[in-house]
């Protein structure tokens, strides 16, 4: 496996699946293995934006469906917020992207 490559991902939607997650390195690697982001890709939001910028097309469709984000712990949650503004960056370079959120 290349170090620097990424994984093609093709599902539709991208699933990030945060149940039963409880740690930080967890949760990074959730995304990282959700979006097929190289093994290199820091455990960081300056590192996860680094990667999701420019990984769409500007005219693909796709959704990205978050799971389980009740499940984790609260400082997690908390840790989580600029996910989501990450999430509504890539939503305005790329308008046929749709984030949603599952309890």
């Amino acid at each position: 496996m290349d170090y620097y490559a990424y994984t093609l991902v093709t599902d539709n939607p991208i699933v990030v699946d945060f149940s039963g997650c409880k740690y930080l390195d967890d949760l990074h690697e959730r995304i990282r293995k959700s979006f097929g982001f190289p093994a290199c890709c820091g455990k960081n939001w300056d590192a996860v934006w680094d990667c999701i910028d420019g990984y769409f097309d500007e005219n693909e469709s796709r959704t990205i469906q978050i799971r389980g984000f009740q499940s984790m712990p609260n400082e997690l949650q908390e840790y989580c917020k600029p996910m989501w503004g990450i999430f509504s960056d890539l939503q305005k370079e790329c308008r046929n992207i749709i984030v949603c959120r599952e309890s």
